[in-house]
């Protein structure tokens, strides 16, 4: 079964990363990844997906497309002649319908929970250009309700495959722990925590750095790092020296290695606004962290808030301070999370798990 794939980046991001998984796990026996397809200029997630063998081309689409994207991309579809095209992410999703129109291709469509902020005239744009046809897979349920109840999808086509996690890569070391606290300078005993995300404003990381004040009026002084870049990157410098906070917020941008920054932290937090099944929380609970995150969508569908992680509002500064807080001071709760949450990963949340479940899918569309 000869299959290729579309996504609108090949950046760092979840549903990159996502693809990079599948694309490195399948199973070569019985399915063919023949090409993966970048609207955008290529970015550091191509790189790894080549290694693996898989050819990777872009269409170098800037910010504003035109027909000849589409029309790009439907030759590459006749070049590669794929059984199944599988899109991710919302312009892939558009441009693979136009392409695929007249083909005979069956079609695999991978929406994300931020199909949501898409202005109204692309959300019709989106009823349109959809078939009836295509098996639409999202990565939680408050992203399939979405799709069902706002966007009017066909239930029997719209289902569920949650983002898993390697659970062999992300695993906590002594050694990197050691070796990433000094290089950070950072204490023994010195608090440390860690956020990673695009720095925009879904993922909330300005929450973060309001409560950071309030736990220092509590007598706790933790240092943060914020690992990412974005556009408000420049608001957050701003904010930073306003409140006389540099010397306790790092901000050393995206990382090609975020494991080590793990190993050496205390706390993980997710202060998003919304989310589907992020990656970057999972691969901080698969590496045995104390996680306190925002309880929305599909957050809620991978931790359990005192088992798991410590889940707070959304936008809350004073909500994450006391869940902070409730960590610094216990460190024995610090471990019983840790552990229960790498635990879970392992066995519920696996990239295994994700595989087998798109290579049913797979063969599902090919089916009929």
């Amino acid at each position: 079964m000869k299959i290729l794939y579309v996504i609108t980046s090949t950046t760092r991001g979840g549903a990159e990363n996502t693809l990079h998984t599948i694309i490195s796990g399948i199973d070569r026996r019985r399915y063919q990844p023949v090409c993966a397809v970048s609207l955008k200029p290529l970015g550091p997630v191509a790189g790894a997906i080549a290694k693996t063998g898989v050819p990777v081309k872009s269409l170098n689409m800037g910010f504003l497309p035109s027909p000849s994207h589409a029309a790009q991309l439907a030759r590459l579809f006749r070049e590669y002649k794929p059984d199944i095209v599988h899109a991710l992410l919302f312009r892939a999703i558009q441009f693979s319908r136009f392409a695929a129109r007249g083909t005979g291709i069956r079609l695999i469509t991978s929406p994300r929970v931020n199909y949501r902020t898409r202005p109204k005239p692309l959300q019709l744009l989106d009823k349109w250009a959809r078939t009836e046809n295509e098996l639409v897979i999202c990565e939680s349920e408050a992203t399939r309700e979405y799709m069902i109840e706002r966007l009017g999808y066909r239930p029997d086509r719209t289902g569920i495959i949650r983002n898993g996690v390697d659970s062999e890569k992300w695993v906590f070391s002594p050694q990197a722990r050691a070796e990433k606290r000094k290089a950070l300078g950072l204490r023994e005993n010195e608090l440390f925590i860690v956020t990673a995300g695009r720095l925009d404003e879904q993922k909330g990381q300005r929450y973060l750095i309001e409560a950071l004040p309030l736990l220092n009026r509590r007598g706790i002084s933790p240092k943060i790092a914020i690992l990412g870049d974005g556009p408000l990157k420049p608001d957050f410098l701003s904010e930073i020296s306003k409140n006389k906070l540099n010397d306790c917020v790092l901000l050393p941008g995206e990382q090609e290695d975020v494991l080590p920054w793990l190993c050496a932290a205390d706390i993980f937090v997710l202060p998003s606004l919304w989310e589907g099944t992020p990656n970057a929380l999972m691969e901080a609970m698969s590496a045995g962290l104390a996680c306190v995150a925002s309880g929305v969508d599909g957050v809620n569908e991978i931790a359990q808030d005192g088992v798991t992680a410590l889940l707070v509002p959304p936008a809350d500064p004073q909500a994450l301070r006391n869940a902070i807080e409730r960590l610094a001071l216990n460190p024995e709760l610090r471990q019983t999370l840790g552990k229960a949450a790498r635990d879970y990963t392992r066995t519920r949340l696996s990239a295994a798990k994700m595989i087998t479940a798109c290579e049913a899918a797979y063969d599902m569309t090919l089916q009929g």
